[in-house]
């Protein structure tokens, strides 16, 4: 970027053109949006969810509700401490599992 100097000014004092100038050098550039990438299952809210009537409790609602990670979550699942999935949601590559809250209610 160039700077134009109109005036020399005295000691101490500055001109609006400066001043303006001054002001675009120590401006912070504008963040340009991030593209997200798919990681790891965050925990979800609970809060509205009933074990008496089968709901449909994804991954982070597992994660809440045990209190572990994705990873532990997915040890306990190779393992045979928590039950297969009742399902898939979409198709593709990565279906996301879900399982019921009947299901899990058991081993609680």
């Amino acid at each position: 970027m160039v700077v134009k100097v109109l005036k020399k000014a005295g000691a101490g004092t500055a001109t609006a053109a400066t001043e303006a100038t001054a002001a675009e050098t120590t401006a912070k550039p504008v963040a340009k949006a991030e593209n997200k990438k798919p990681g790891q299952a965050r925990r979800l809210p609970i809060n509205d969810v009933c074990f008496d009537k089968p709901q449909r409790l994804r991954v982070g609602h597992l994660l809440t509700i045990f209190q572990i990670s994705a990873p532990q979550l997915y040890k306990m699942l190779a393992n045979g401490k928590i039950p297969p999935p009742a399902g898939y949601y979409g198709e593709g590559i990565r279906p996301t599992p879900y399982w019921l809250s009947t299901d899990i209610a058991k081993i609680i």
